[in-house]
Parts: C-alpha cells; structure tokens; sequence
C-alpha cells in the first residue's frame, strides 16, 4: 500500500491454493470488505490464504516453501495440479504514474542528475505495462508463484512484461539505466527489470494479518500475569480487559483510552449510560455493570459477549489487516451493525469479513464480493459494486424477496420537486442518509391521498376498498404535505387532519408551514432558479409571503417545478436554508430515519456526537 492509502490493502491474488484453481483478483478492497457465500464456498480459504500468504510479500521472495497436501487444489482426474499463486495490489490513481517517483527512496545511489526525459518516458511505459496495472480496477499488481521449492515472480507475469518492453522498444533503455541506478550488469533485461519491480514493491507497507475466529469466548485460559497480549478467540479477554482497566503507569493513557472506547460501545449498544465492563480481582470472567446489577458477561446472552471479543480484539491492535470469520454469528442485525460502526470510526485496521448473512449487504462504505465453487472450475470470486450485482448477492445466499418484511423505511411526498427538495435539504443536514438504501422515497400525487390510510388494513372498520394501507408497504414511514394555507390560521382540510392524527403514533407527518413546499426556498432563489428555467418568459419577483402562490406571483403560468428545483437546490451549500420550520422539520425527519436504521447519533468528523 501507498503511503497515502495508509494501512489498506487494495488487492490481492489467490491461486492454486485449496479450493481455488485459476488465480483470482480480489479487488478493490476497502476499509470494510465482505466476502459473501453459502457454505462450502470457499470464504474461510480467503481468510486463511490471507493469513498465509500476505506476509511473504514483506520477506524476501525466494525463500523456501512446501505446500501442505490438504493445501494443493483436488481437481477432477486428468487435469494438471495448478501452481500456487499469490500477491498484492498497489493503488495508482494517476494513469500515467512515473514509476522513477516511486523510487526515489528505493534507488542506490541517489540519482544526480535526475533522469533525462527518455528515461522517465521508458519507466512510465513500464508502469502502465497491460501485464503489470489492470485496466478493470486501476491496480498495480505484484504476483508470485511457487515454482518447485521456491517463491518466484510469475513467470507469466514477467514474460508478459519482457513482451511488452521488447515490442516498445525501451528494453534496452531500461538496462542502461538498472546499470545506472544499480550499478549491476546482468545478460539479459529479467534481472534489470527485477530490480525496478523489487524496488518498486518495497513501498509497499504489508500489514500484519490476524484472523478472529468464528468460535469465540471470554473465559479466562491463563493465568493473569502470563499474557497481557488477547488472543484471537477471545480466551483470554479477562486478563486483558484488567490490564485495561487498571493499566500499570506507563501504560496508563493508552489502557484507559482502550477500556473507555470498548464501554462506549457497550453504553451506546444497551442504551445505558451506566453500561461498564468490570473485571473481579481472579480475573477468570468479565462482569457487566448495569442497572445497579453486576452479572457475568456470558449470563447475558451470545451475542453481547462476541461483541465483545470482537470489538476488544480489533480495539488492541492497530493498523493490521483482521479477517473475521461470520461475525453475524448470535448477532441481531443491529447490534452487527452497531459494531461495524465502531470499528470504523474507532479503529484504524483494515478489515475482511467472511458471511452467509445478507445483513451488511446495504452498507455503501463496504466493498462486497461474491463467493461461488463447483468442482469443475473451483472457487471464483467477483465483486458486486451496482444495486443489481448486491442483490445477486443477495439471491445466492438464500434470501428471497418474500424473507424481507419491507424496504428500511419510505417517505411520501407529493411530487417529483417534492422529492428534490427533500434529498437536497437531507443531505446538507445528515451526508450519511443514502436514498435507495436508509430510505426510498414515494409519490402520492395529490388527490391520490384520500385514498391512504396509516392505520393497519385490519385495524379499520373502513372497507378495504375505501383506503389503501400504507404500513402494508413499509412500517417506517413518513410523510410530507403542502398545507394549501392562503393565511396563517386557515384550517387544513379532513383528509390531511385524518392522516396526520394516523401518523401521530406510526410515524412522522410534516405539514409544511407555508403554503406549499416551494414556500420554504427563498424568494430570490426561487425567482433566479425560475429565471434560468424559463429564459423566454417575464418572470417577476415573488414576496416574501410564505402563504403566497409563487409560480403565480411570478408570472409563470405552467412552471417546470423539477427543472426548477434542481436550479434551486444549488444555492444550498451545507446548510438548510432558515426558511419558516424548514430546519426543524429536516432535523426531525432525519432522526427518524436514523432511528429506523439504527444507525445511532449524527457525528461530526472527528466523531464525536452532533446533538439533535
């Protein structure tokens, strides 16, 4: 990884290792990545080629190495045995990246004077070689192969390569210069080209690699002097979290930092202020303090002490790559993401998570990938990044559309404008709230609203015929409506008082305070935005009455209400405009949908909590 890419990892390669016969891209990686597949998929060998495998890119490459029998890829008889290979992707966002400015550290001696143009034109066609950056994801890659008893670079990688240089004709520039930069000769252009792909790779920074296991627990294996270091299943959290809670002193800021973060979790997962871990003086379990009771972690169920573990192991160390074998397991789905949350916010590792669980799929910071096995082509990997290929995703682990109660939550709104305003007021307030995945967003069209209800089709003596139940479509539901006031204290007709009063208890009903939606944009921006939109007409400038019909103070007779919103909103620059209740009103929807999310507070950038 880059420098600027911190500890990531953007890629790696995995084959003939297992059940993967035909080496496979893993790429791009983010700080979250899931590796999703039913059972018998391959997702643990990942995990544990990972593991393996990774670490050798830090080492030097020809070191000896023996494969495992269970660790050589079965394949049907007749077919050949393939080659393990392995390796690691380096992000370059610049296409046409000078490799001599990925070297300037790496180079001995020091270049003086720099390279003349020639040169760098020779290193930058090096660095955009087909066989060395993908064109798919923008990745340079580094492979190896274990070629009889030793690591090597792929040779067809390599060949590729001296291909490559020979038809550019820059591979006998390329020598000269390796002599220059090395001051080494070699026969042929393999070893000049070694050198400027093993400098090249030094300035990547592996990452230790840890895996979490999925059986995990708190008890404690050893006694509390042997160890301060928490192993990877959690067996011996006690003595650790001790070590956390009462650090000797010169480790008293970074112990406490570590067991105030893992209560805060806990404050915010139990929704108790008073939520602590405690560890008793034998160190043999973890108590939970709550309530004015004291009880023992495992008495509260599986799922708060693997959250736990978990959280504990990724909060003790820092900057690695941690592999997480089904942390879904005993989990509900809100406290999985809760914790997801936290290691995000609170941790600096990288992190790749192995399901059969859908319950992470709808997260947009998590890159996802599609885990398939059959015993003709082995494992094969593929990246879901569109809605379409997520819920691919989703259909091959098991879920159908009839396991899903509903969407998490939807909003109505009068009409497309409607919607326009609603999203862009959304987003200046709360950047975290995606339409399409915390909330969709429904058109009800005007006179169409007397035909809804929010009560329960079986909670009515209405016919069925007279109303349409809007909980049958989703339960978390709000819903926005032009008041149509022409003076401040107009009453609101009977279909929007009934609405209203069934909201009160189901979810969350906005009036607007003005007369319609187009009353919370201020006047000038509404008459610029109008002007733009229609250049061929007079348009006048509209009061400041915010019970006033606009569009027809304007002088505008049938307005464009999309074109001109989508105008409008681009005046908007981080702040709601402080028009009537608008701010409020934002405010409030957006905390419920948060809540029906459960995502938590808002948070600013450095984390800490935005109030209301």
């Amino acid at each position: 990884m880059t420098e600027a890419e911190g500890s990531l990892v953007a890629g790696f390669t995995l084959g003939g290792y297992r059940g993967f016969f035909e080496p496979q891209r893993i790429s791009p990686l983010a700080k979250f990545s899931l590796i999703a597949g039913p059972n018998n998929s391959g997702k643990s060998n990942i995990l544990a080629g990972v593991e393996r495998w990774l670490p050798y890119l830090s080492a030097t490459a020809d070191k000896g190495v023996s494969l495992d029998s269970l660790d050589t890829p079965i394949l049907p008889l007749g077919h050949p045995i393939p080659s393990l290979v392995f390796g690691i992707a380096l992000k370059v966002d610049d296409p046409a990246v000078s490799l001599r400015n990925a070297l300037p550290r790496n180079l001995k001696p020091q270049l003086s004077p720099p390279p003349s143009r020639g040169s760098q034109t020779t290193l930058e066609k090096l660095a955009s070689a087909p066989a060395l950056r993908s064109d798919e994801d923008g990745l340079i890659w580094f492979e190896w192969e274990l070629v009889g008893s030793k690591i090597v670079r792929r040779p067809s990688q390599m060949a590729a390569l001296v291909e490559y240089l020979n038809t550019a004709g820059c591979a006998n520039d390329l020598a000269m210069l390796g002599e220059r930069y090395y001051s080494v000769t070699y026969s042929n252009i393999d070893g000049h080209l070694s050198k400027f792909l093993d400098s090249w790779q030094a300035i990547i920074e592996v990452p230790p690699v840890l895996i979490i296991p999925a059986t995990r627990s708190v008890k404690q294996h050893a006694s509390p002097a042997d160890d301060r270091h928490l192993s990877m299943d959690g067996s011996n959290l006690p003595a650790v979290l001790q070590a956390w809670q009462a650090p000797a002193a010169h480790m008293h800021r970074e112990g406490r930092a570590k067991y105030q973060k893992l209560n805060a979790l806990l404050k915010e997962v139990l929704e108790a202020d008073d939520a602590e871990l405690t560890v008793p003086y034998n160190a043999q379990t973890v108590h939970l303090s709550m309530d004015d009771r004291v009880l023992p972690l495992e008495r509260l169920g599986g799922a708060i002490s693997q959250l736990v573990v978990v959280a504990a192991v990724a909060t003790e160390h820092t900057d690695c790559l941690i592999c997480i074998e089904e942390p879904e397991t005993n989990m509900h789905p809100t406290l999985l993401r809760k914790l997801i949350d936290y290691l995000r916010r609170e941790t600096s590792n990288q992190y790749l998570v192995s399901t059969h669980s859908a319950q992470m799929i709808d997260s947009p910071e998590i890159s996802i990938f599609r885990v398939q096995h059959d015993s003709a082509n082995g494992t094969r990997v593929s990246s879901a990044i569109t809605s379409s290929q997520r819920a691919i995703v989703s259909e091959h682990l098991g879920f159908r559309a009839s396991d899903l109660i509903q969407a998490n939550s939807i909003i109505w709104v009068e009409g497309p404008s409607d919607r326009i305003y609603l999203n862009a007021c959304l987003n200046q307030l709360d950047s975290e709230l995606r339409e399409g995945i915390h909330y969709s967003v429904m058109f009800y069209a005007g006179r169409i609203l007397s035909h809804l209800s929010a009560v329960d089709g079986d909670e009515t003596t209405e016919s069925v015929d007279d109303f349409i139940s809007l909980p049958s479509i989703n339960r978390h539901m709000a819903i926005v409506m032009d008041s149509d006031r022409a003076k401040p204290h107009d009453p609101i007709n009977g279909t929007k008082r009934r609405i209203i009063a069934e909201f009160e208890d189901r979810g969350y009903a906005w009036l607007t305070q003005g007369r319609e939606i187009e009353n919370y944009v201020p006047a000038d921006v509404l008459h610029q935005a109008t002007t733009g939109v229609h250049s061929g007409t007079s348009v006048s400038t509209p009061s400041s009455d915010v019970f006033g019909k606009r569009f027809e103070e304007m002088g505008v007779s049938n307005p464009n209400k999309v074109r001109i919103a989508e105008e409008a909103i681009k005046s908007l620059n981080g702040e709601v405009w402080d028009v009537l209740d608008l701010r409020q009103r934002v405010n409030e929807l957006a905390l419920y949908v948060r809540k029906w999310n459960g995502l938590g507070p808002r948070r600013d950038s450095s984390g800490a909590i935005l109030s209301p």
